[in-house]
């Protein structure tokens, strides 16, 4: 399968600068069928899940387009441990969910 038709069936992702990444991120990574694109890139998905470090910076971006692989990203989240700062909230910062070490 070519690369940018894989890219398109897989939730995309990337990092913000050099900031320091949470102790859970190869969770993350290892348990969401990703794909790694540029900002610019991420930016074009319907959907965009911020997650923080323990620092509370906003350090990856993850975007997803079609209901069902936001969902997908939702819950497998959840099943990491994470909680969303924004659960039954407004989106925040072009941001529809924003999760966090609990």
């Amino acid at each position: 399968m070519p690369a940018l038709q894989h890219a398109r069936k897989n939730v995309k992702t990337t990092t913000i600068g050099n900031l320091e990444h949470g102790t859970f991120d190869s969770q993350i990574m290892a348990n969401l069928l990703i794909t790694t694109v540029d900002l610019e890139t991420i930016k074009k998905e319907e959907k965009l899940i911020a997650i923080r470090n323990e620092d509370g910076e906003i350090y990856r971006i993850i975007g997803t387009t079609g209901a069902n692989k936001y969902t997908n990203a939702i819950e497998e989240l959840i099943d990491l441990g994470l909680e969303d700062e924004l659960e039954g909230k407004q989106p925040k910062d072009g941001f529809q969910a924003i999760f966090r070490a609990v």
